[in-house]
């Protein structure tokens, strides 16, 4: 009986075919790599890394973003925390100065001072009234002034122009705002007032 006895390639025996395994073996290690860290390290997201949360009362804090990992801390009340990385699955978040916390266990807030007011450590914001030059007189609309708060005085960062609340542009500038309670602190501030 005769015996098969596999044969290699034509293009294996030369050293270019060889130079091209070596390439693409090369090629395979440098492309596992990012793979690799991916699914093995805690990832940071623009989301919510590097924002507020608060993180609720009787909550463990771990020693690695995992439920089975030492716990190094249970906060005995709710308290605002800084996120500064979090896991591929969004399963657990770093505090700043160290240690895990699980998303079951905290509420995201834009800022700090959102997070204080949700936990009563803190007042609302308040508006100051506007003042008479802003040349506003009457009741304001319900909707058209987002992103300021009712009443103030919308000034866009891009032309540096100031709308008042009675004024035609007024509901429409959404982009770009600052928002000022005075005409002079819009003025202060290098902004000029819109024609109508």
């Amino acid at each position: 009986m005769q015996q098969f006895a596999p044969t290699k390639p034509k293009w294996y025996n030369t050293n270019s075919g060889r130079v091209m395994i070596v390439i693409f073996g090369f090629i395979a290690v440098i492309a596992a790599v990012p793979v690799w860290n991916f699914l093995t390290h805690p990832r940071v997201a623009p989301d919510k890394v590097n924002s507020y949360a608060v993180l609720n009362a009787n909550s463990h804090v771990f020693s690695e973003p995992r439920n089975d990992a030492a716990v190094i801390e249970t906060t005995a009340a709710a308290g605002v925390i800084y996120i500064v990385r979090e896991t591929t699955g969004l399963e657990y978040y770093e505090r700043a100065g160290g240690g895990w916390v699980s998303s079951a266990s905290i509420h995201f807030y834009s800022t700090e001072r959102d997070a204080l007011v949700a936990l009563g450590q803190a007042a609302p914001a308040q508006v100051a009234p506007v003042q008479q030059d802003s040349g506003f007189s009457g009741d304001l609309p319900v909707v058209g002034y987002w992103p300021c708060q009712q009443g103030q005085i919308k000034g866009n960062k891009l032309s540096m122009i100031y709308h008042v609340p009675s004024g035609e542009s007024y509901s429409v500038t959404s982009r770009d705002v600052a928002c000022f309670n005075t005409e002079q602190e819009a003025i202060n501030a290098g902004f000029r007032k819109a024609k109508r």
